[in-house]
């Protein structure tokens, strides 16, 4: 049982981490448009970080942030459903 919970905790924590970078990378992708006049325009529809849902207007390191952030996001939520069902299976077994 106690090696449940730390399996639960490490896959939380590990989701955390995920999260906060995803956080970073987003951010740090603000500075990374291909011309910064487009950051506050009717392109992003005058918020920065609408840019996730339009690629064109980053520059090739931008680009790679953005994938950062896809592959951080889709780690967050795989490892919170893990966390999920491991919890469930240990409430379950109690």
């Amino acid at each position: 049982m106690e090696a449940i919970a730390l399996l639960f905790l490490i896959l939380c924590f590990a989701g955390g981490l995920a999260i906060l970078w995803a956080a970073v990378c987003a951010v740090r992708m603000l500075w990374h448009f291909k011309s910064p006049a487009e950051r506050f325009s009717s392109k992003t529809i005058w918020n920065p970080m609408n840019v996730l849902l339009s690629p064109t207007l980053l520059t090739p390191k931008g680009l790679n942030l953005r994938r950062q952030v896809g592959y951080a996001i889709v780690l967050f939520v795989g490892c919170m459903v893990l966390a999920a069902i491991i919890g469930l299976l240990a409430k379950a077994a109690s």
